[in-house]
């Protein structure tokens, strides 16, 4: 690891300060974040093991708490009931990537699903999920006017990371 890019969006903007986007991604085309996942079980930082730790639904969590939202934290927000996890957690994905509400499932979404021998088309209509959704997460039924958009999440998901590496370093003498 030689260190994180930190990736801006919307810059073009008048309105640009620097507070759209932000994903970190560590620098180098062999970086650990390219790494299998039992490769980068075995990290260690100065002989220590390491964990990775998954951010569980992290815009969607973001987005819940800008909103002011109580959430259950023992509960996995992808659980939504009539459906899958990985169907609920497509769709959520995307819509939180969309400054809208798509109208039918994109090409991506769709080959991920053949993988798995499931024509997501059929046997996920895209409108009966996001009624699914919708009905269980009624504040999602906004997305499309709430004045945050995905690169709000993501810059508050890097300033989290980014803070929470600065406390560790702080705390650790690292």
């Amino acid at each position: 690891h030689r260190g994180f890019r930190r990736i801006f969006n919307e810059g073009r903007s008048d309105a640009y300060r620097w507070n759209k986007g932000g994903r970190l991604t560590s620098i180098g085309d062999d970086s650990y974040q390219q790494l299998k996942q039992k490769l980068r079980a075995k990290i260690l930082i100065n002989a220590e093991s390491t964990i990775e730790l998954d951010i569980r639904a992290s815009h969607f969590t973001i987005l819940q708490s800008k909103l002011g939202l109580n959430q259950d934290k023992a509960k996995d927000p992808y659980e939504v009931p009539g459906l899958t996890r990985d169907i609920a957690k497509a769709w959520i994905k995307m819509t939180l990537g969309y400054d809208k509400f798509h109208s039918r499932w994109p090409d991506n979404i769709k080959a991920e699903f053949e993988k798995k021998d499931i024509n997501i088309v059929i046997k996920y209509p895209l409108k009966k999920v996001k009624s699914l959704i919708l009905d269980y997460y009624p504040m999602m039924a906004n997305w499309p006017k709430y004045s945050i958009d995905c690169f709000d999440l993501m810059y508050s998901e890097s300033e989290a990371i980014i803070n929470t590496m600065l406390d560790l370093k702080r705390t650790y003498a690292i």
